[in-house]
């Protein structure tokens, strides 16, 4: 068990393409780990914005 934490590079309310490598990598980490949890970390002004675009990337858990 345990996390898989992946930081969300944003910019305003828009997840930026670069993380999406990190998140597939991240995704593909959590098939291998039986019970870990997928969480995406978003920093920034308009983070509660941009941590709801983040978890349509299949997230468990967004936080800001």
């Amino acid at each position: 068990m345990g996390s898989i934490l992946v930081f969300v590079q944003t910019q305003g309310q828009k997840v930026l393409k670069g993380s999406l490598s990190a998140v597939t990598a991240a995704a593909e980490l959590k098939k291998q780990r039986s019970g870990a949890k997928l969480v995406g970390l978003v920093l920034g002004g308009q983070a509660a914005a941009a941590a709801s675009a983040a978890a349509a990337y299949g997230f468990d858990e967004v936080v800001y």
